[in-house]
């Protein structure tokens, strides 16, 4: 007996123990790294400014891929058409030289951050050795307004379709079809490791500079591109992948501006963009700062460098190949995200993303060639604060669609060779609402809200408050639906019992007539042959009355009464008609009638 409760107490702790390690693995963090479907090799534009896949359009026989821009910044695909941009564009698309292309009669203009393509849309194979062959539709583009450069050959929008082109019929983008060709979960990684980065190292360097994967956050074979922990911010709007920005900073310190500026109208995590833009209140603020500390390190600067467009090329603190330049001694700017974490509702946890000066004085390949290294400012002044390539190089930024959430994570494994000197740590001190953060336009406020675990009165609306929303509501209808019922099925009763209260009719006692023309009420007798019954399962007739059931003797009584009844009757008006016509032939008045007693009955 010993042995066996020993080893009952043994197992009821082993069980114990399991609960408590999937209670803790729980609380620990997700497990939910998955390999994609799709890995694509990015490769970096010779000037250092953006990030392109490659894939063969057409059956025209073309021998170079084109080099389409990774930009989460759009939602459509487009690719140079034989007619536009000159005698640069060396890698076109023809529809009539393709045996495959389906051509599509509607002219499209596409609008991109100061830029504008037109053409017509048709339909053809993509294909490389990464993804096979897929089918898909895209623009041609036959003429341009500051979009091409030699560079690249078109682009591949990875924004939701809320963006897309035309607005009555929106296209899928490219990513869409991979997520469709294998049915993969919506989400997509890109390590973007930055470009120009390993200039600082090395003067012959391979611009692979990255990786796209589709369906999850592993390679192909599970290979890891990133350092964990991995931080999430929640996805505020499904249109550009919009973020809540709560703090901008530099050299540790807050730019001291309320967190509404940073999201008015919005924040967008965009790699099609080589730099960060901020809207004037908060690029002025940053700007000072980095003027003052720039000058402090080095007196000599030209403050002409200080604009985005104008590039520092030829001068030693502007090298990108030395690694003891002296804007690379410059302190950090701090771009401060709301957080997210699984199981939890709290909107007063933050994270923070350090750009080091390598990065927001990016480094790119200048002059008459692009053969000039050269470094320029990353900071652009804009309508709306956009976070690009000077956030996302040196990051993996998983854009996990299917949760609205972008998790970010310092690059590891890059195919450049480049190890990643950003950091991200989680805002400890920062403990206010980033839901306060949000502008008008994104904030919807509900004291309602507030009461139900996920709210706080940051109505942001991810995918499952929809199924939330939908649930209250069919329970309502469900519950609105039996007190109908209910309610009904009462009334009908009531009604029911009413009519038949009122249609039953009790039997009344017979008044004979007496012979002497005085009337009396016969006594019955304590045994009846009928009576009329009230009941609420009384059969009623059509005009809503009782009907008493007879039985056959019931009937032969009936009968005999009836005539008896009617004998009586007949002598009672005889007598009465010979009392009329002859009074000396009338009985003595003493002479009482004979009475019979009858019960009443209906027929």
């Amino acid at each position: 007996m010993r042995v066996r409760r020993r080893r009952r107490q043994s197992h009821v702790y082993n069980m114990r123990a399991g609960v408590f390690a999937v209670v803790f693995m729980a609380l620990a963090g997700p497990v939910d790294a998955e390999k994609a479907q799709y890995s694509l090799d990015l490769y970096g534009i010779s000037s250092g400014a953006a990030y392109t896949v490659e894939v063969d359009v057409g059956s025209s026989g073309e021998t170079a891929p084109f080099r389409l821009i990774a930009d989460t910044g759009s939602s459509n695909d487009a690719v140079l058409g034989a007619g536009c941009c000159g005698s640069g564009a060396t890698v076109t698309f023809d529809c009539e030289a393709s045996s495959t292309c389906q051509p599509e009669s509607t002219q499209n203009t596409l609008e991109f951050a100061g830029a504008t393509i037109s053409g017509h849309f048709v339909k053809d194979k993509w294909s490389s050795s990464e993804i096979g062959s897929i089918t898909k539709e895209f623009l041609v583009i036959e003429d341009q307004d500051t979009f091409y450069r030699t560079e690249y050959d078109g682009i591949t929008g990875l924004a939701y379709k809320k963006l897309a082109a035309p607005k009555d019929s929106p296209k899928d983008a490219f990513y869409q079809n991979m997520v469709d060709a294998k049915s993969t979960k919506d989400a997509f990684g890109l390590q973007m490791c930055g470009i120009m980065q390993p200039m600082l190292s090395s003067s012959n360097f391979s611009l692979h500079a990255g990786q796209l994967l589709v369906g999850g956050d592993q390679g192909l074979k599970g290979e890891a591109l990133y350092v964990e922990p991995m931080l999430y911010t929640p996805i505020i709007q499904e249109a550009w992948f919009v973020v809540a920005v709560s703090d901008v900073g530099f050299d540790g310190e807050s730019l001291g501006l309320p967190c509404s500026s940073y999201n008015d109208p919005q924040a967008i995590i965009d790699s099609g963009t080589s730099n960060i833009a901020f809207p004037s209140d908060v690029y002025n603020a940053l700007m000072d700062r980095i003027k003052t500390a720039t000058k402090k390190t080095v007196p000599d600067f030209d403050d002409s460098y200080f604009d985005y467009s104008k590039s520092c090329c030829g001068e030693d603190y502007c090298d990108p190949s030395d690694a003891k330049a002296a804007l690379l001694s410059l302190p950090s700017i701090y771009v401060t995200l709301a957080m997210s974490e699984d199981g939890s509702s709290a909107t007063n946890l933050h994270y923070t993303v350090e750009i080091p000066p390598e990065y927001y004085f990016r480094p790119e390949m200048n002059g008459q060639n692009t053969d000039v290294p050269c470094r320029a400012i990353g900071i652009a002044e804009g309508s709306a604060i956009v976070l690009g390539a000077v956030l996302m190089d040196g990051l993996f930024s998983y854009h996990d669609r299917e949760n609205a959430r972008i998790g970010l994570a310092v690059a590891k494994n890059c195919p450049n060779g480049v190890t990643s000197t950003k950091k991200l740590s989680i805002a400890e001190s920062k403990t206010d609402d980033w839901c306060k953060c949000f502008s008008k336009n994104l904030q919807k406020r509900s004291s309602i809200v507030t009461y139900f675990p996920w709210g706080s009165g940051c109505y942001y609306v991810p995918w499952w408050m929809y199924v939330v929303i939908a649930s209250v509501v069919v329970v309502v209808i469900c519950i609105g639906v039996l007190g109908y019922w209910y309610w009904s099925g009462r009334r009908d009763k009531q009604k029911a019992q009413a009519h038949t209260n009122g249609g039953s009719v009790a039997a009344q006692p017979v008044t004979i007539a007496p012979r002497n023309n005085r009337s009396e009420t016969p006594q019955h007798d304590k045994q009846s042959h009928y009576a009329a019954m009230e009941s609420p399962r009384e059969p009623l007739d059509s005009g809503g009355s009782s009907i008493v059931m007879l039985t056959t003797s019931s009937r032969e009584e009936a009968r005999k009464t009836g005539k008896q009844r009617r004998r009586s009757s007949s002598r009672t008006s005889r007598a009465s008609s010979s009392s009329t016509r002859a009074p000396s032939h009338a009985r003595a008045d003493n002479q009482q009638p004979h009475h019979r007693e009858t019960d009443g009955f209906l027929l």
